[in-house]
């Protein structure tokens, strides 16, 4: 869990327990005003609340008219807590109601497939990936869960458009730009357009044929990228500079029916250098093993490396 959901978590039992002051709700607004992760992060954190209540409705058949009483009150403050909260998100924040559901967008093992957003935006996703879709009134957002993506962004300067990866944002305007998420280290890289990549530590503005990458609570240093190397997952070829091994594996399982399994823990944080093709997989693998001295079987369910 990271610190973000932590306090996110804290914000919801404190305001769900019908207890919270003035000064509480005047602090809370500050903290969701400080940046739109911890907006995004507090709503996710609410949902699940929600979901838990609702679920723990079903089996809660018994109660005392003094418990009645007490729960009562309870729920009667946090709908209270519930409806000023609206209100400072509506108005202070913005984060207005959905116009349209979550759509969750997803591709299969080997598959790259192009979706076309409401606002005539486009993603493209790689093989074994998934991006969800919720458009409000304020702001156009995604989530990319799992692999690879290439947003194609129609320019709105009124209605930002924001992609979430683990703890880092990205926010445009209008622009082209790739995402990918691994293991060990996500990236953002920009085709055109301007770019602006946040965590709840940092920020940086990226343009066109710049790279950033991403671990846990830090945004690295900008590199640059040919435009010929821009989004190459889209002709199913890849390349690594000093990568984790389980990050080059995560990446041939997705367009690979052959599971590949690392059997050896300690090689998961093995540092390598590579570049390939998706048809050249087996063959890549066979060449890591030899340059870094691990053994590799292949059976008729998996690919082991060992």
């Amino acid at each position: 869990m990271t610190e973000i959901e932590k306090q996110a978590n804290k914000w919801l039992i404190l305001l769900h327990s019908g207890e919270a002051s003035q000064q509480d709700i005047q602090a809370f607004k500050q903290w969701l005003q400080v940046s739109s992760c911890h907006v995004e992060t507090y709503r996710h954190a609410e949902s699940l609340w929600r979901m838990t209540r609702y679920s723990e409705s079903l089996y809660t058949t018994h109660t005392t008219r003094s418990s009645r009483k007490s729960t009562y009150m309870l729920s009667t403050m946090a709908t209270a807590a519930l409806l000023l909260i609206a209100c400072v998100l509506f108005f202070q924040l913005q984060p207005v109601s959905p116009m349209q559901g979550e759509r969750l967008l997803t591709t299969d093992v080997g598959q790259i497939q192009t979706f076309t957003l409401a606002d005539n935006s486009s993603v493209t996703l790689g093989g074994d990936s998934k991006v969800s879709v919720w458009f409000e009134e304020a702001q156009r957002s995604t989530r990319l869960i799992k692999g690879d993506a290439l947003f194609d962004v129609q320019h709105a300067p009124q209605r930002p458009f924001v992609t979430y990866i683990d703890d880092a944002q990205i926010t445009v305007l209008g622009t082209r730009y790739d995402v990918q998420k691994r293991p060990y280290q996500n990236s953002v890289t920009v085709g055109h357009g301007k770019v602006n990549v946040a965590n709840n530590r940092e920020e940086v503005s990226l343009t066109p044929g710049q790279k950033v990458n991403l671990v846990t609570n830090k945004i690295g240093k900008v590199s640059y990228v040919e435009p010929d190397f821009f989004a190459q997952w889209k002709q199913q070829r890849f390349a690594f500079s000093h990568h984790t091994l389980e990050d080059v594996v995560s990446v041939i399982n997705r367009h690979n029916l052959t599971p590949v399994r690392i059997a050896t823990p300690t090689l998961r944080t093995l540092r390598v250098t590579v570049a390939f093709s998706a048809v050249q997989s087996f063959q890549v693998l066979e060449s890591l093993a030899q340059q870094y001295e691990f053994d590799i079987k292949k059976t008729p369910s998996e690919i082991l490396l060992f």
